[in-house]
């Protein structure tokens, strides 16, 4: 992606086995290259809108949101929401979901009692703006007239 694009990012739960019923998500970005524009969580699945949160800016390089169900997950990849970058600079940010006291990713159950996840984040890495192209000049015959 180029700076000064925008980047959408959906972040999924895959439950597998367990029956998770909302996630309380932390993730981390690097503000030099990105900046969070905003987000939304899936209401089809997080269907308790008292519950939702929608992500939200906390702190300069961190987003925040909380979904949860009335109803346990399923399914083997369920999307959670979706969150919005706009590219600064060229670079690479690392996106890290934090597992500090505080701050930490959770995944729970209807009662909720956490849920042994594995987190994996990505990364957006944003080239240089493309120069625009110079036009070439085309050489034309015409006759050019001034009329009073």
């Amino acid at each position: 992606m180029e700076a000064g694009g925008a980047a959408i990012v959906e972040v999924r739960l895959a439950p597998n086995s367990a029956t998770p019923s909302g996630a309380a998500i932390w993730l981390e970005y690097d503000a030099a290259v990105l900046t969070f524009i905003g987000g939304e969580t899936n209401t089809d699945a997080f269907d308790d809108e008292s519950l939702t949160i929608d992500p939200e800016a906390a702190g300069g390089n961190k987003v925040q949101f909380f979904a949860f169900s009335s109803s346990p997950l399923s399914g083997e990849d369920v999307l959670v929401g979706t969150l919005t970058f706009a590219a600064n600079a060229e670079g690479s940010s690392n996106l890290e979901f934090l597992v500090e006291p505080g701050e930490e990713t959770l995944v729970m159950n209807a009662l909720l009692d956490d849920i042994e996840a594995t987190l994996t984040g990505g990364s957006i890495t944003v080239s240089p703006t493309s120069p625009t192209p110079t036009p070439t000049p085309i050489p034309v015959e015409a006759d050019l007239f001034i009329i009073f």
